[in-house]
């Protein structure tokens, strides 16, 4: 279930036509461009492995577009910005 909305948030944000990579699927920090970070939403062992999304990175909801919200990875990782729809937070 968490791959399908995930796949449906990527769409989603491509729809939307969100800037630069934001939205892009990601493994690492290589795969995404400028200031954005390849954000996980879920805990995963090796981060290599798992699948990712370009985000920016915020410190508050105020560094946010008005339809985003700042989340932090599971684990107490670094805060990106995300629909609230996608995770269910």
């Amino acid at each position: 279930m968490k791959t399908l909305r995930l796949a449906l948030g990527l769409s989603l944000l491509s729809l939307l036509g969100c800037a630069s990579d934001v939205g892009s699927a990601c493994t690492n920090e290589d795969d995404c461009g400028g200031s954005t970070i390849c954000a996980h939403d879920a805990l995963c062992g090796d981060l290599d492995n798992c699948v990712g999304v370009c985000s920016d990175p915020c410190d508050t909801d105020d560094d946010c577009s008005n339809e985003e919200r700042c989340f932090t990875e599971p684990g107490g990782g670094r805060q990106y910005c995300r629909f609230e729809s996608l995770g269910g937070d």
